[in-house]
């Protein structure tokens, strides 16, 4: 499968956009994203699986959690890129990132 296809596979699911978007804000442990997207850890994990498989994702471990980030920028997919200067428009979106400034305050 060429990049091409594979990124427009990747970025074409709505809850990796989510994960995406809201880790380009900061950088979160799968409890924050959970409370944040409202759904449940394991179908987070599943997607955050997938994104770390396809070299998106960088992961560091902080006491007992890990804390997921994006990789930099060289990394990430011009695909993303053009797609995530318009997510951050989306009341969805607006909604994810604001929740996130929120919970991280606490």
């Amino acid at each position: 499968m060429t990049d091409t296809i594979r990124n427009v596979k990747l970025f074409s699911n709505v809850t990796r956009l989510r994960i995406l978007t809201l880790l380009s804000y900061h950088s979160m442990n799968v409890k924050q994203l959970s409370n944040i997207l409202k759904i449940y850890q394991s179908k987070l994990s599943h997607q955050l699986t997938i994104l770390r498989k396809n070299k998106v994702l960088k992961t560091k471990k902080r006491g007992r959690f890990i804390n997921y980030s994006l990789e930099t920028q060289e990394k990430i997919s011009p695909i993303f890129k053009v797609i995530y200067k318009s997510l951050v428009r989306e009341s969805l979106f607006q909604k994810d990132l604001n929740n996130a400034r929120k919970l991280l305050k606490k």
